[in-house]
């Protein structure tokens, strides 16, 4: 995703906006996630004599997968973000590098949106996950299956009962 800043660097404290939907190049490190639609982005970027300063919202939605009881669903993201484009970054300050009169903005959508995942994707908050004795989705009802552990003989997952042994 590129923004041309021609006019704000012309433009020293002018506000300009951008509103901008598309699918951002990762060459670098892929985030290994999948995108259902294009990442939309909102914000406003000045130049302030140094750096150019985006400020604005990323959104995008995930297709993923529940860690608990592996469903398929659409994770959607909305994430605050404020970020500078200089010609000279000092990366100890997080700055990101641009050359011209554009700004790539793919690497900080991308580095923005991989902050924010999450370390498991969860469907719902209380999600109940799979039985781990007859693996039967717990969300959807009781299975029956005894607390203490008890297998029943119709156990799909007996016969790995002994693998690791």
């Amino acid at each position: 995703m590129k923004q041309s800043v021609e006019q704000a660097l012309e433009n020293m404290g002018r506000v300009y906006t951008l509103e901008a939907a598309e699918m951002p190049v990762d060459w670098e490190d892929p985030l290994d996630v999948s995108f259902a639609s294009p990442i939309a982005v909102k914000a406003e970027y000045v130049f302030d004599g140094k750096a150019v300063i985006f400020r604005g919202t990323i959104h995008a939605d995930i297709e993923a997968q529940c860690g608990s009881c592996l469903k398929e669903f659409l994770y959607s993201m909305d994430i605050p973000f404020a970020d500078a484009f200089s010609r000279e970054p000092d990366e100890e300050e997080g700055e990101y590098g641009f050359d011209g009169e554009e700004v790539l903005l793919d690497k900080m959508i991308l580095d923005e949106i991989s902050l924010h995942l999450p370390v498991r994707f969860l469907c719902r908050e209380d999600c109940k996950g799979l039985c781990p004795i007859c693996g039967k989705d717990r969300n959807a009802g009781p299975c029956g299956c005894k607390p203490n552990g008890e297998v029943k003989k119709d156990n799909p997952f007996e016969k790995l009962k002994g693998l690791f042994d």
